[in-house]
This record gives structure tokens, sequence and C-alpha cells, in this order.
């Protein structure tokens, strides 16, 4: 006889209910036989359990304001005032403004990582349904690319 084994994908959704009531009761039957497929279901719910443990991080509640007092002290580059006289303000040991500017952006995509990661995001992405993952990925990305343009706009304007 041939034993069909439910895959993790089916063993992911029956440990979520998402599924229709008669494959609930085919897996379920299939669980109550199948000790290696319990085994497996046990340990997709032991990840479940740790992602749901994870402490969700908050940032400082200052965070913003400490942010955008730093970059109001970074000077424009265009506030040093004609070429000429930037040049002779290299020569005289500052940095150059091309390097404040790659700073600045590097400051801001240090930003934006630590408040990805900091929100828990990664652990509630390894618990998403992956039938509505596309879906949800999409709507988050757009989401997610207006914010980081609204952001860049207020900072860089």
């Amino acid at each position: 006889m041939n034993i069909m084994h439910p895959n993790e994908k089916e063993l992911q959704h029956y440990l979520n209910k998402h599924m229709t009531d008669l494959e609930n009761r085919r897996i379920r039957r299939h669980l109550s036989s199948c000790p290696p497929c319990r085994r497996k279901l046990s340990a997709l719910l032991a990840v479940e359990l740790e992602l749901a443990e994870l402490p969700v991080l908050e940032a400082p509640a200052d965070l913003t304001t400490r942010v955008m007092s730093a970059l109001r002290k970074v000077p424009h580059p265009e506030a040093e005032g004609p070429p000429g006289r930037r040049h002779d303000a290299h020569a005289a040991g500052q940095a150059k403004p091309y390097w404040r500017r790659e700073l600045f952006h590097g400051a801001i995509a240090m930003v934006a990582t630590l408040m990805f990661v900091s929100s828990g995001l990664v652990g509630r992405l390894a618990a998403l349904d992956s039938d509505r993952l596309e879906a949800g990925v999409r709507q988050g990305a757009l989401v997610w690319l207006q914010t980081v343009q609204t952001f860049s706009h207020h900072l860089l304007s």
C-alpha cells in the first residue's frame, strides 16, 4: 500500500489551520499512524513556538529626534560655496562632499535596516502562509517603497 505522506507545506497548513475540513481529516488520520510525520509536525511546531517567543524590539522613543538632529548637523554640499572655495577647503584637510553624501546614505540604510530587524518582521515573515505570500509581499513592498520614498524625501529636502 502506497502511503501519501503530507509534505512540509501541507503540515504547515495543518498546523496553522489553513486547509479544508477534508484535508484536515486526511492529515489528522495520517498523523495518527505515522511517527515520522508526527516528528516533522512537532519540529514545525517547535519552530513556530520559538518564533513566537522572540521579543519584538522597539526603537528608543527619542530615536527620531536623535537621527534628525544628527542629520541637521551634516552640511549640504551646496552650502559650501563655489567649486574653487570648496577645493581650497579640501586642501585645508576637510572631507570631500561626496564622502559626506555617501556617509549620509549609509546612515539612512543603517536606520532602515535597524527598523526592519527590530520590528520583528523577520520572525513574522517565516510564519506567513505561502499561498498568500505573493500578494502580501507585493502589497508590503509597495508600502515599504512609499515609506522609504517619503522618509528619504523628508530627510533630503
